[in-house]
């Protein structure tokens, strides 16, 4: 009976320490800077990220930063500054390979509002990142007809095809 128990216990842990040496602090930082600058157009800076096994599985950063908007007329302020924030993930979802997040908390923020003497406001976007933003929902917008298109003919192929197994992938 000890080897029934010891034995899932060793394997749990097994896998607690391949997380932690595969998500190291510079991969997690890889995997949340990109993203963050992408949506926001500015510069982020992390001084820590680690993951957090133990129920709430997730993962806590510390000493963010999001820079201020870099044109002239702004200064170089942070435009957010966040101590810890938190991100608590639920677990069978990450057991299929899907990220679902389950609390965000946000603790001390600084939220850093400018606003120039001709109205510009360091939290809109500049005219080349709102042409950017379009462009990226346009290219959304098609990417859903084509997946609806796809999803439709499916549907009609497997009414009239019942045995073959078909599935549609998004690139």
């Amino acid at each position: 009976w000890t080897i029934l128990i010891a034995l899932p216990l060793l394997l749990i842990a097994a896998a607690i320490v391949a997380l932690k040496l595969v998500l190291t602090e510079e991969r997690l930082t890889a995997l949340i800077v990109p993203p963050l600058e992408s949506a926001t157009h500015r510069s982020v800076k992390i001084e820590r990220v680690s993951l957090r096994l133990i129920p709430p599985i997730g993962v806590d950063v510390f000493g963010l930063q999001i820079s201020n908007r870099a044109d002239q007329g702004f200064t170089d302020r942070p435009m957010l500054e966040l101590p810890e924030l938190t991100v608590d993930l639920k677990l069978w979802p990450l057991l299929k390979k899907r990220l679902e997040v389950n609390a965000i908390v946000l603790k001390q923020p600084t939220v850093f509002v400018e606003i120039t003497r001709d109205g510009r406001s360091n939290l809109s976007f500049t005219e080349e990142e709102e042409q950017s933003i379009e462009e990226l929902e346009s290219h959304l917008r098609l990417y859903q007809r084509y997946r609806d298109a796809a999803k439709s003919l499916e549907e009609l192929f497997a009414k009239n095809h019942k045995d073959m197994d078909i599935d549609v992938v998004a690139a």
